[in-house]
């Protein structure tokens, strides 16, 4: 679902949506500690969520104080997917 370069070129890593974000909000969007401390070097400062359809989402990220957050464009995406 999520990769961290440009439409599927770089790292991606697959997610399964059930168990890696707790949605808390839909402005903003929370990686987990456990995404952070395994990819947070490797995360630019936007990712491309691709949904089943093949369709291309790209969100903004937020890095502050080791913690990294979803935030430009995660609107429109839980918009469009609620």
């Amino acid at each position: 679902m999520g990769s961290s370069s440009r439409h599927g070129k770089g790292l991606a890593f697959p997610v399964d949506s059930r168990s890696f974000f707790k949605v808390l909000s839909k402005d903003v969007l929370k990686f987990p500690e456990s995404v952070v401390t395994k990819y947070g070097d490797c995360l630019g400062d936007t990712v491309f969520l691709k949904v089943p359809n093949r369709a291309v989402w790209p969100v903004g990220l937020i890095k502050r104080n080791g913690q990294v957050w979803l935030q430009q464009g995660w609107s429109n995406f839980a918009d469009f997917y609620s």
